[in-house]
C-alpha cells in the first residue's frame, strides 16, 4: 500500500494530486521448487491502475475552425486510472552435464494468460470529414481519442546456457 503525489504552485492550483508513479497497491505471489535437476517457478503479480489525466472536456466538441492550446484537463491532473495490472509468469529449467560442462535449458512463460496490461495513455486529434454533407459552410469536426500504450502479451522464452 502506498501513495506518491506531486504538489507544484504553478499547477492544478497548487493541490497535490498522484504522480504518474503512484501505484496504489501491489501484490506479488511467487513460488520455486527444485526437483533434482529440474526447477520450476511461478510468480503472479497484481497492481492497482496507475493515473491517467483524462482529456480536456472542451476540446472534444471542438470544430477544425476553433482553436485549442490543450489536449489534456490540466485541472484534473491524474484524476483517472488505467485498469489492475495483472501478470502470471511460470518457468522451467533443467540442469545437465555434457562431459564436464554444466548447461541448463529452460522456457520461460511471461505473461501467460495474455492479460492485456496498459502502460499509458496519450491523445491524439482526429479528424472527422463529413463526405455526405453537401452543406458548404458545414465544419469538420475535431475529436480527441485515446492511444494506449501496452505492455507485452503474452511472450515465450527458451533459452540455453552453457558454463565451461
Amino acid at each position: 500500500l502506498s501513495a506518491s503525489e506531486n504538489q507544484f504552485f504553478y499547477r492544478n492550483n497548487n493541490t497535490a494530486y498522484p504522480s504518474d508513479q503512484d501505484q496504489r497497491h501491489e501484490l506479488n505471489f511467487s513460488s520455486m521448487i527444485k526437483l533434482g535437476k529440474w526447477e520450476l517457478s511461478g510468480i503472479f503479480l497484481f497492481g492497482s491502475g496507475r493515473p491517467f489525466t483524462p482529456p480536456n472536456p472542451d476540446v472534444e466538441l471542438a470544430t477544425s475552425s476553433e482553436s485549442f492550446d490543450q489536449l489534456y484537463d490540466l485541472n484534473n491532473i491524474n484524476s483517472e486510472r488505467h485498469p489492475a495490472y495483472k501478470r502470471l509468469d511460470v518457468s522451467a529449467k533443467y540442469s545437465f552435464p555434457i562431459g564436464k560442462t554444466k548447461c541448463e535449458a529452460g522456457l520461460t512463460l511471461f505473461n501467460l494468460l495474455n492479460h492485456s496490461n496498459i502502460k499509458s495513455r496519450r491523445y491524439f486529434k482526429q479528424f472527422a470529414f463529413d463526405e455526405t454533407s453537401s452543406d458548404p459552410n458545414a465544419q469538420d469536426e475535431i475529436r480527441i481519442v485515446p492511444l494506449d500504450t501496452y505492455l507485452l502479451g503474452f511472450t515465450p522464452n527458451f533459452f540455453v546456457q552453457i558454463r565451461f
